[in-house]
């Protein structure tokens, strides 16, 4: 019998630092895996997940205009609206899209991209935007 060591599920999510400067919200893609479902003679299904977190040290004003999007190889295929985000809190996003048989095998890049609407107060709700997106390619 082999026994493997326990990990926690901080073991598994990768740790996000807010920049060195940041003494505010700061907003940060953290993660983004995809599952395929396979159906004979039918499109694949993919299930698309990724995880948006407030890496920052303060919470972001209520009712906030800000949003999650999926991209294809550069070209938006979904947007997803954002609650705001209390400091620490990791929000689960999930989106779905159909590819065509003829695609099996072909890579897929794919980018989570969190987009805050109001510019003018993005010190204050976002003060950091190098960790903004994560592109993957499966």
């Amino acid at each position: 019998m082999v026994f493997l060591p326990a990990l926690t599920l901080a073991d598994l999510m990768p740790y996000v630092e807010p920049a060195p400067s940041c003494r505010a919200a700061d907003i940060a893609v953290t993660s983004l895996t995809v599952k395929v479902l396979k159906h004979r003679g039918k499109p694949d299904h993919y299930v698309v997940s990724g995880n948006v977190q407030n890496v920052g040290h303060h919470t972001q004003q209520a009712g906030i205009d800000q949003r999650v999007e999926l991209l294809r190889d550069g070209k938006l295929l979904a947007p997803q609206s954002l609650p705001a985000l209390d400091a620490d809190v990791v929000y689960p996003v999930s989106f779905s899209l159909d590819r065509p048989i003829a695609e099996r095998g072909q890579p897929l890049q794919l980018t989570l991209r969190y987009v805050l609407a109001q510019k003018a107060s993005s010190p204050a709700e976002n003060c950091s935007g190098a960790n903004d997106s994560l592109t993957k390619t499966f």
